[in-house]
């Protein structure tokens, strides 16, 4: 059908007016045109990050009226001919009176033309102020689009197999995959032909199996050669085969996924070390020098390809693609002339060689809970433990690819020191402590909410991931009398104060007089208050008073005056997990404080040290029961570090 309708600039389409924005806000979208980027501003994608997700973009917008968005990718993202929108989109976003169109940029330019301002200009404002931009733009448009919809479109992966001919490991498999669709016909008629992405992935998973087949291969494991269907539409065919695998996922020994290999420098990217490091090692041990010479090996992880769902089942995979830009994905000049088979043989030798090692090792270890492993090494991973600032730095200094992503410190204090002799001591501590991590090759310094990862870890790449490590204040000895050095401290780097069973806080009435100037003055600092050991009562009348949001650690599950406090003040609740506390147990508790306070205000703070054996076979555990009640990601990246993250940008802003 056709229609006209007026368009309405929103910035990124994002509506949170919970969390203090919202780009809907002062402008009047019903029966119109939604114009946003794709894009997110680094100032709002910690807080923002599910809002950010596209299809709640899609829903804000429905929500509030309009008759269809208009998308279009900013000048800092990727390109590729479609605007963000390469579907994935759940059914329930498509209205039959509801359009969803990608915009080139020089269409945006266009309607920007005559505008007083410059689009490049609103962004750098959202950017700096974290306020919207949208307003009318007084330009109208007339849509006349034809479509069609089919819920269900029949298509097919394809699966071919050589048998294992060992009598035990012939039931153990290896599978070698890639995606054999594209996008088909743009929106002007072009043919997408997609010979890097993914006709050359597809050509060398089939090389490969000829080759074997042709020199009588005979392998102890079964080598199962896969070619996916739609994962363009998100990842489709790779997901149905592991929510209904031919052969056993937990006997899968390893996946390695194919995707654009036909040009670039002529070395070869093999991401998923980190996820898989009992097969890593074999691999780096067994390939033939000169293959191993010519791969880049990477850290890995989900994301972009058909191997995210075999790890997220727990299936160690390994992204390969050929290193250097694959400038023309998804546009009309990704054609054969693209392609050179020079780097196509690069490709077909490290994978052929790869498949043929894993396919006659003996003993490949296999990692015991291999799915929850999978979640503990993806999921960010922030440990309660809080030792002295020197410790963490002897300790994990020269750590690379840690299990722990957040590591919260305590600057040491001289013993005895009082006044100014202290916060000298204090200062020179901390000052001292930042640099030393910034020497270290396996640790950052927190330096504030765009760094924090709070979805996981993603695709990753080559460079070893580090631990940030949060440097805070243990008690108030440094600025107890005088409370201007609060902000001092926060200003050189310190990042919360941690308080345990402050009862100088306290009077018999709630807060003292001292009680209130020492929170006022850590809220106004930006510091994080992270306090333990307080009595009920003594908790709400602490957030009855704090004017920022605090970090509160205890072993008993809120009531409801303490829920509404919590989520009144935005603040986090702790719920200790006790040292030799059963994880079935404590997921009692957790489940019924998920379920009346929410995921995004609650964190599981282990008194274990994540470090430890003891700390991650619990941590471990506990997620094992949260995968068994089905918890979604989001809810598990907020119990582990992510509620705990939030209370800390919340409390920083506007510090």
């Amino acid at each position: 059908g056709h229609f006209a309708a007026d368009i309405v600039f929103v910035g990124y389409g994002l509506s949170a007016p919970q969390k203090d924005y919202d780009d809907y806000s002062g402008v009047d979208v019903k029966e119109k045109l939604v114009l946003f980027s794709t894009d997110t501003p680094k100032n709002l994608e910690a807080r923002l990050s599910e809002e950010a997700k596209f299809e709640n973009r899609i829903k804000a917008a429905q929500e509030h009226g309009a008759r269809g968005v208009l998308t279009f990718r900013s000048e800092t993202q990727t390109a590729g001919f479609f605007g963000g929108f390469r579907g994935g989109l759940k059914k329930e976003a498509y209205k039959p009176d509801f359009v969803i169109l990608s915009l080139e940029n020089k269409v945006v330019e266009f309607i920007f033309k005559h505008l007083q301002t410059e689009l490049r200009y609103l962004f750098q404002q959202i950017e700096s102020t974290s306020k919207p931009q949208s307003f009318a733009t007084g330009v109208r448009s007339f849509v006349n689009l034809e479509i069609t919809y089919d819920e269900k479109r029949p298509t097919q992966n394809v699966l071919a197999k050589i048998s294992g001919t060992d009598k035990a490991l012939k039931n153990e498999y290896v599978i070698l995959g890639a995606h054999m669709d594209h996008l088909g016909i743009d929106m002007t008629g072009d043919v997408l032909n997609g010979a890097d992405d993914n006709a050359s992935g597809t050509a060398v998973v089939m090389e490969v199996a000829r080759l074997m087949k042709l020199n009588r291969f005979r392998p102890k494991r079964t080598v199962v050669f896969a070619l996916w269907a739609a994962e363009e539409e998100g990842l489709l065919g790779s997901k149905y085969y592991t929510e209904n695998p031919i052969y056993p996922l937990d006997k899968t020994v390893t996946y390695i996924n194919l995707d654009m290999e036909g040009h670039g420098t002529g070395r070869v990217n093999f991401r998923g070390v980190y996820y898989g490091p009992e097969v890593w090692d074999i691999l780096k041990a067994r390939l033939p020098k000169e293959v191993m010479d010519n791969i880049n090996p990477g850290r890995g992880g989900p994301g972009g390809s058909d191997h995210t769902y075999f790890l997220s089942s727990g299936v160690p995979a390994f992204f390969v693609a050929t290193d250097g830009p694959h400038f023309r994905t998804n546009r009309v000049g990704d054609v054969i002339d693209m392609i050179k088979p020079e780097i196509l043989k690069a490709a077909g030798d490290a994978v052929g060689a790869a498949v043929e090692v894993l396919a006659l090792e003996p003993v490949i270890p296999a990692t015991p809970l291999r799915r929850e492993t999978y979640y503990w090494r993806y999921l960010t991973i922030l440990n309660h433990e809080v030792p002295p600032l020197d410790k963490v730095i002897a300790g994990h200094k020269d750590v690379q690819d840690p299990d722990v992503d957040f590591q919260l410190a305590a600057v040491p204090e001289k013993e005895g020191a009082a006044g100014d002799a202290l916060r000298l001591d204090v200062m020179n501590n901390l000052l001292s402590g930042l640099e030393k991590i910034r020497e270290s090759k396996g640790l950052s310094a927190y330096s504030g909410a765009p760094q924090m990862m709070m979805g996981g870890r993603g695709m990753g790449g080559s460079q070893p991931a580090k631990t940030t490590v949060l440097v805070g204040l243990r008690g108030i000895g440094a600025f107890r009398d005088d409370l201007r050095w609060a902000d001092v401290f926060s200003k050189q780097g310190a990042a919360f104060v941690l308080l345990d069973r402050p009862g100088f806080l306290f009077g018999e009435a709630g807060l003292s007089e001292e009680g209130r100037k020492t929170v006022d003055a850590i809220g106004k600092a930006g510091l994080l208050l992270v306090i333990s050991g307080l009595e009920p009562a003594q908790s709400k009348a602490l957030l009855e008073s704090f004017s920022k949001p605090l970090f509160l650690a205890s072993d008993i599950p809120p009531d409801q005056d303490l829920i509404g406090l919590l989520k009144k003040t935005k603040s986090s609740l702790g719920l200790v997990l006790g040292k030799d506390e059963n994880p079935a147990d404590y997921f009692k508790r957790l489940d019924e404080a998920k379920g009346s306070l929410g995921a995004e205000n609650l964190s599981i703070v282990t008194e274990n040290c994540l470090w430890s054996k003891a700390g991650k076979e619990q941590m471990v555990g506990l997620i094992g029961e949260m995968l068994k009640a089905k918890y979604e990601n989001e809810d598990l990246t907020n119990l582990i570090s992510g509620s705990f993250l939030r209370a800390l940008e919340r409390a920083r802003a506007g510090s």
